[in-house]
């Protein structure tokens, strides 16, 4: 696990850029910034239609944010403030 220390407090960093990590895999001992977050997982879609039964796909959709991203998987965690490590 990265870390970096800001106003005499140790925060996760983020595993790709060493930026404060907002983001934390919960399995996992890393996290990452709002950039480099992986975006996108099966367990942010859903049918448009409200069909879960339905095979075809084709009609399904995922969860964005209010900027239009994929949503993370939802085993991530997110603090604004950083993840502070006690």
């Amino acid at each position: 696990m990265k870390t970096i220390k800001i106003n005499n407090k140790i925060f996760e960093a983020c595993e790709e850029c060493g930026k404060l990590a907002e983001w934390s895999y919960m399995p996992g001992d890393y996290g990452f910034c709002d950039i480099h977050v992986p975006r996108g997982c099966s367990c942010n879609k859903y049918p448009i239609d409200g069909d879960w039964e339905n095979p075809n796909q084709s009609n399904w959709t995922e969860k964005t944010d209010e900027l239009g991203r994929l949503e993370p998987c939802c085993e991530y965690w997110y603090n604004k403030e950083g993840l502070e490590i006690e």
